[in-house]
């Protein structure tokens, strides 16, 4: 009994993976399904051919046989997509036609972080763009608008990141573009600010550039780039090692980043 109730939940969560995939993700399982039901086929006229006892049976064993390859690809499809994740479509108001940031060290104490970003409206009469920041030095943070008619505050705060708001002060057509800047003036009077730069991908960007510009005091000769599945995942998917300049600056462009993926570049002090 348990043992049908097993499959048929397996059945069940295959039918609504189908559901929800793509056009060519459904060529790819109907193609991958006709090939292996199609090999146990051929199988099983192999062994009615070379057993003459079977051949009374061909139509049982045949069924049987094609029956036995779809179930196999099934339970093999299931396995091979566990390790790949499916979230709904994100309903965005923008895609980012660019994505800039500069984060640059003054000091070892204060340093000056910038985020230009070019955006496309998704919808008309919008007239803000939300984001978030997360600052892990301690001391002042000062934060403005690089454009001078956008007015930008701060929103509510949740986990450890702060979200604000950059007001247009008018409403955009659909498929307008704009240009955003937001400058910080950050402090880390204790020196515990982790050394690192980084983007999450959450809308729809053709391209982001990251640039870091440190002291040639501080002694750091290159940077790391990686890119991870997520904020927090265990291993890279991507790493690379990224040389700085004679006047301490690096720069590292991506286009067209994956959606949700996260880049991160990283040095040591």
């Amino acid at each position: 009994m348990s043992e049908k109730k097993s499959n048929s939940s397996k059945l069940h969560t295959f039918i609504k993976r189908i559901i929800g995939i793509t056009f060519w993700q459904a060529i790819k399982i109907i193609l991958g399904f006709v090939f292996t039901t199609s090999t146990f086929v051929l199988l099983s006229q192999i062994l009615i051919s070379s057993i003459t006892i079977f051949t009374q049976f061909k139509w049982y064993l045949i069924i049987v046989f094609a029956s036995g390859g779809g179930w196999i690809f099934i339970i093999l499809y299931q396995k091979f997509q566990r390790n790949r994740p499916r979230f709904p479509a994100l309903d965005m108001n923008f895609c980012i036609l660019e994505k800039e940031i500069t984060y640059e060290y003054l000091t070892q104490y204060k340093m000056v972080y910038k985020k230009r970003v070019v955006l496309k409206a998704l919808k008309k009469d919008l007239e803000a763009y939300y984001d978030k920041y997360h600052w892990t030095g301690r001391g002042k943070v000062e934060m403005k608008s690089g454009i001078k008619s956008h007015k930008v505050r701060k929103t509510t705060p949740k986990n450890v990141w702060q979200f604000y708001e950059i007001n247009f002060q008018r409403c955009l057509k659909k498929c307008e573009e704009i240009e955003t800047e937001i400058i910080w003036e950050l402090e880390d009077e204790e020196k515990v600010a982790v050394p690192f730069l980084s983007a999450t991908i959450e809308e729809q960007t053709d391209k982001l550039i990251l640039n870091l510009i440190l002291p040639i005091s501080l002694g750091v000769k290159e940077v790391i780039c990686e890119i991870h599945s997520s904020i927090g995942a265990k291993k890279p998917l991507y790493i690379e090692t990224k040389k700085l300049d004679r006047y301490g600056k690096v720069r590292w462009e991506i286009d067209n980043p994956k959606l949700l993926y996260h880049y991160e570049m990283r040095w040591i002090p």
